[in-house]
């Protein structure tokens, strides 16, 4: 009975939610196609690069980003900034919260490997 109560609640006031479903993006607590949306990034915030993770991109090139706090990563900010502020990061969202959730030991890999290119 408590998954059911749980499942409705999820179903028919949570989804309705956009923070809720911000959340379940960047925690990967989703169906699959939702959660592939969801890419490691690099974005600048007041001069100094953040790893985050964008959950939406607008027709206009601006994204919704979520800047987790390390090493607590299910919590953090979310931010929109223009496409010049966001750096793709060539790594898979799952290896990426890994590497955050140790302080970042790791991310020397997707660091050479961020693109050149404008989100």
């Amino acid at each position: 009975m408590g998954r059911s109560i749980k499942s409705w609640l999820e179903d028919t006031i949570l989804q309705r939610t956009p923070i809720f479903q911000t959340y379940q993006k960047v925690t990967g607590q989703t169906a699959p196609a939702a959660s592939k949306s969801a890419s490691p990034v690099l974005v600048l915030v007041n001069g100094d690069w953040q790893p985050a993770v964008v959950t939406e991109t607008a027709a206009n090139g601006w994204s919704t980003v979520f800047v987790p706090d390390i090493p607590l990563i299910k919590s953090g900010r979310l931010y929109c900034f223009p496409g010049e502020q966001v750096r793709k990061l060539n790594c898979s969202l799952t290896d990426f919260k890994k590497q955050l959730a140790v302080g970042g030991r790791g991310s020397q890999d997707w660091l050479e490997k961020v693109t050149e290119s404008k989100n």
